[in-house]
């Protein structure tokens, strides 16, 4: 160890004995190069300190600054207030997205606005009661009533009757008293009250019907087929009582409950039924199993007839045809496309098959052009039928069987608003299918063989009819062309356009109340405006609410104080910063003095 101890020494006292005296002289210039940056550094650090320093102290003790900035940040709060409303003002409550509500985000303001506003207020207060000394003398309490004033409402009512004579305090009592109320004022500017809103519903109707389906047979050229959905929308209205309820329905698109629709017409179909019961007529027709006997037979003048039961081993419940009409004025009046006899044994009457009861009706389908009047109130739609057009029969011939024109209806000018179409039509093939269609489905019979009780209809149709009874045909009839009417509606693409109206919460604003705090931040603008002016005219220091001014400059009781007082005065000892600086180094503390010692005050310790 001592070696090594005796090597490294011998090593370092080599290494300085090495060294030039250049060398040792060029390493101390720059150790002492360095120290010299590391002190102007700091002292530069210094002096950064000290001008930041003075400058706080200026801007927080002797100057206004922070009275202006909060008075601006007042205006700022309000003005935001103004902003806000005038963007979501008369705007619906869904337009306000964010988890905090408008009322929240109003009274935040609010508060802030009334803070900073009070921050000069009470400031101009403090400084007011220096200048209200300067012209005459007045009375010490007021000094007090000044200050109290400067801390709150009561102080500012109570400033507000002391003084008895209006002055610039009077404003920031004012301001201050009317802050009170000033967030109530805001709140109060937002109301949500409800609203009728306007948007867009509608409902189908038809312009033209040439909808039919079609498919290639054995022979050249398409057969026109009426289009499933109109064959299911047939049966729905046969076997349906109320096809209101049923899929083949139409309903109005009202995304709010409550539409409603102008006038409007739709291509339509249209039944009509008479009974013709009293057109039956008993007739006796040639028997086939007698030469020289007769069968009695109830009989229509079109040539339906209905089997009596005394005189056949079957009795017919029901027997319809599809052939001719009993209605000569039906092809004049309306253009049918087809027609149905009906002839049905009255299941009503007792002992039908002893009595012969039967009724007869004479029905037909054709094509018209219906009016509605429609609205949806509480999510439920109505509509009624004001009147209904057919085509003329001089502008339409029909051709069973063969091809035609198409059926065109013009509505008379007057009965839509005047931006409808008045044209309606229909393709000549489609009312063909129709035809063909109808006259299959709806011809046939239902009847019992009396021997052998067996009992069969000609289709699920006939039965229906017959299970419903005599009175109930016309209806029938009228549900299927009501299913037609629904179906040419739905498949078509056209849509009348109405008004669906809905309550809407909205935010209203009410301007008028956001002019008190208007006033009230105006008012402590002009406050503080003034009294800067005031001090900086009269040569007042902005001594505000510092407590130390109060004890250096105050009430002086004999001429040696007031002696003193000015000579602190040339010393500089005015403003606050100057008077911090001043009580660092007075040490004071609360004593007996005066005349028998019943007074206090600090005193020199």
């Amino acid at each position: 160890m001592a070696a090594l101890l005796k090597s490294a020494s011998y090593s370092l006292v080599h290494d300085h004995i090495s060294r030039s005296p250049h060398e040792s002289t060029t390493v101390e210039t720059k150790s002492c190069l360095h120290a010299l940056k590391d002190r102007s550094k700091a002292e530069g650090l210094k002096k950064a300190r000290s001008r930041l320093g003075r400058l706080w102290t200026w801007i927080a003790t002797d100057s206004w600054t922070l009275e202006y900035a909060a008075l601006l940040i007042a205006v700022a709060s309000l003005a935001s207030i103004g902003v806000l409303l005038g963007i979501y003002g008369e705007r619906p409550t869904s337009a306000w997205t964010y988890t905090i509500t408008l009322n929240s985000v109003l009274s935040t303001f609010a508060t802030v606005m009334k803070g900073s506003m009070l921050l000069p207020v009470g400031a101009c207060l403090s400084q007011l009661k220096w200048t209200w000394y300067h012209h005459e003398k007045r009375s010490l309490l007021h000094f007090q009533l000044f200050d109290a004033a400067s801390r709150g409402p009561l102080g500012a009512a109570s400033l507000l009757y002391g003084i008895h004579s209006w002055h610039l305090a009077s404003i920031g009592a004012i301001v201050t008293l009317i802050a009170l109320v000033s967030d109530a004022f805001i709140q109060q500017s937002v109301l949500y009250p409800l609203r009728t809103i306007n948007e867009t519903a509608s409902v189908p109707f038809s312009q033209s019907y040439g909808l039919v389906g079609t498919f290639r047979g054995y022979v050249p050229g398409p057969i026109y087929d009426v289009e499933q959905s109109m064959k299911a929308a047939i049966y729905n209205g046969i076997f349906y009582h109320n096809t209101s309820v049923t899929g083949t329905a139409v309903l109005a698109n009202c995304p709010t409950g409550n539409c409603t629709f102008p006038e409007y017409a739709s291509m339509a179909i249209c039944s009509r039924c008479r009974d013709v019961t009293s057109s039956i007529k008993n007739v006796c027709v040639p028997s086939g199993y007698a030469p020289n006997r007769c069968v009695m037979r109830s009989a229509l003048p079109n040539g339906l007839t209905m089997p009596n039961y005394n005189t056949e081993e079957t009795f017919t419940y029901i027997n319809t045809s599809t052939n001719e009409s009993l209605n000569e004025k039906t092809s004049t009046d309306f253009w049918n496309f087809v027609n149905l006899t009906v002839l049905i044994a009255n299941r009503d009457v007792e002992s039908v098959l002893t009595s012969y009861v039967f009724s007869a009706f004479d029905c037909d389908f054709h094509f018209c052009v219906q009016k509605y009047a429609s609205e949806v109130s509480n999510g439920v739609f109505s509509e009624h039928i004001l009147a209904n057009f057919t085509g003329d029969e001089t502008n339409y011939r029909r051709h069973r069987g063969g091809w035609g024109k198409d059926w065109i209806v013009q509505v008379p000018k007057g009965h839509l608003p005047s931006a409808s179409n008045l044209t309606f039509s229909v393709e000549d093939q489609s009312a063909d299918a129709l035809f063909f269609y109808l006259g299959n489905l709806f011809r046939g019979n239902g009847s019992e063989n009396l021997y052998s009780s067996s009992q069969g209809f000609s289709s699920d149709i006939m039965e229906v009819i017959y299970l419903k009874g005599p009175s109930n045909v016309p209806q029938i009839m009228a549900n299927v062309a009501t299913a037609m009417t629904n179906n040419l509606r739905l498949k078509s693409e056209t849509v009348a356009i109405g008004t669906a109206i809905a309550l809407e919460t909205y935010i209203h604003v009410r301007w008028l109340w956001l002019l008190l705090p208007s006033i009230m931040v105006s008012l402590a603008t002009i406050l503080l405006v003034l009294t800067v002016r005031q001090s900086r005219r009269w040569d007042i220091p902005n001594w505000r609410s510092n407590a130390l001014a109060a004890m250096m400059h105050g009430v002086q009781e004999d001429e040696a104080d007031a002696l003193n007082m000015r000579a602190l005065a040339l010393l500089g000892k005015e403003k606050i910063s100057e008077l911090e600086r001043w009580s660092e180094v007075v040490q004071v503390r609360l004593r007996r003095r005066g005349p028998g010692g019943k007074d206090y005050g600090l005193v020199p310790a």
